[in-house]
């Protein structure tokens, strides 16, 4: 008896996956925190003008989110809670932390009131997400 030599097949058949999968991303814990940061932002100088409530609920409507979530934000916003946010869960969804920081952007100027509490939220959001505080600044001059 020969000792055999092994092939390609044999060794691929011994081998485990040794590669972590990706973890697969929670898209509608995404889009909850999305609408939760929003709405923090609102927030933030204390006045909800009707802009930002009339640029909120819709999202809100018409997001994937299940009948109890959507009623707990809408419910929340004409309240004083705001909401603790782990921005880490963005960080594989760099289409969601664009999208996020843009929707912050787009809310902070719809009331064409310029408040220094929501421009530092935005700034500190930006950077939690892993944004360089030029580009924040770039999208804000816009």
């Amino acid at each position: 008896d020969q000792p055999r030599s092994r092939g390609l097949g044999d060794v691929y058949k011994r081998q485990k996956l040794k590669q972590k999968p990706t973890k697969k991303i929670d898209t509608l814990l995404l889009e909850k925190l999305h609408l939760q940061a929003l709405l923090n932002l609102m927030k933030a100088d204390y006045l909800n003008s009707k802009e930002e409530i009339e640029f909120i609920t819709p999202m809100i409507e018409y997001s994937n989110l299940d009948k109890k979530d959507k009623a707990e934000l809408i419910d929340n916003l004409n309240t004083d809670l705001v909401y603790s946010i782990d921005f880490q869960h963005f960080i594989n969804a760099p289409e969601e932390r664009e999208a996020l920081l843009t929707d912050l952007v787009m809310l902070y100027k719809r009331d064409e009131e310029s408040h220094l509490k929501e421009i530092i939220l935005i700034y500190t959001i930006g950077e939690s997400l892993g944004f360089d505080s030029k580009y924040v600044q770039e999208l804000l001059a816009d």
